[in-house]
């Protein structure tokens, strides 16, 4: 399953990298995620690892990723390390408006969800749309009110 969305934040790339690259935000704007914390030491990076823990289709799901690609203000690959094999990746492009952030999303769907991987692939597809302006909002909410 691959379900990709784009979203136009008005704020800068290095603003919107430095928030989505926060294992701790994630919360804040993935309607599925209600905890998240980072399990590595150090900076993030390459080889940074995150636990997080949410509902998903009404299942509860515990899953640790690891960032396998890192380029500041440019892009940023998490792999899930344990639960649905998957891979994410975001890609932050500067524009005249702010940033284009894409999101690809790439699941291996076995089990009893495969039976239903076009029901499953539009919940996600969804849950995505929902995720990206939940995060607009929020960035360019904090934004106005700072100005």
């Amino acid at each position: 399953m691959r379900v990709e969305h784009t979203v136009l934040i008005k704020r800068p790339v290095q603003e919107v990298f430095s928030y989505v690259a926060d294992f701790k935000t994630g919360p804040e704007w993935m309607g599925w995620m209600s905890e998240a914390h980072q399990t590595s030491e150090g900076a993030m990076g390459v080889g940074a690892t995150a636990h997080n823990k949410g509902k998903v289709l009404g299942r509860n799901l515990e899953t640790d990723t690891e960032i396998v690609e890192y380029v500041p203000e440019y892009s940023m690959v998490l792999k899930s390390l344990t639960g649905m094999p998957s891979t994410f990746h975001y890609t932050f492009e500067p524009v005249t408006e702010g940033t284009k952030l894409t999101i690809v999303t790439e699941a291996h769907i076995a089990g009893l969800f495969k039976v239903a991987e076009p029901l499953v692939g539009n919940a996600f597809h969804r849950q995505s749309v929902h995720d990206m302006e939940t995060l607009k909002d929020l960035l360019e909410a904090e934004a106005a009110s700072q100005a």
